[in-house]
């Protein structure tokens, strides 16, 4: 029979966490800490001394859909959300969405009693709108103005002379 060997434990490098405690038997393992893809992954646990790192895969956003409303960091996931809609009775789209912005939606400008639409509104444009037209002293009205048309004046007939207006 021969005395026991007594042996040094490893110790874990930074770098690295224990996958095995040591017993009175058995030295402890360690193992190197799993390095995260930034490009396509978030830390979501952070390395320890006694277990790995954590790696998630960063969510995508659907660009048709969602802009990314927050960004992803070392150990946050980007946050994604769903583009504005606007009332296309209210509101047009005043400015398109990016992968990082939001659609941004503005009120359709309202004509006045005095102003007749000249131009529609579509998705994407304002309504315009444009002053009606007064008849001079030398016209009549032959068409009184709608919502989206413009008064029509005419010359009036000018009588001859020894002739009166009836």
């Amino acid at each position: 029979s021969h005395d026991r060997e007594c042996a040094s434990l490893t110790t874990c490098e930074a770098t690295g966490y224990e996958t095995q405690a040591a017993t009175t038997t058995a030295d402890r393992t360690c193992a190197s800490h799993t390095t995260c893809d930034h490009a396509v992954q978030y830390e979501s646990r952070a390395a320890g001394s006694a277990h790995d790192r954590q790696c998630t895969a960063l969510t995508t956003c659907d660009t048709a859909t969602q802009f990314e409303s927050q960004a992803a960091a070392q150990s946050t996931d980007r946050a994604c959300t769903a583009h504005a809609v606007c009332n296309s009775a209210t509101h047009y789209e005043s400015a398109a969405p990016t992968a990082s912005t939001n659609r941004a939606c503005a009120e359709l400008t309202t004509c006045t009693t005095t102003e007749f639409e000249s131009v529609a509104p579509a998705a994407a444009a304002d309504r315009h709108c444009t002053a009606q037209r007064t008849c001079s002293s030398g016209e009549y009205e032959s068409a009184a103005p709608t919502m989206t048309a413009d008064r029509v004046c005419l010359a009036l007939t000018a009588c001859a002379d020894r002739k009166s207006v009836v």
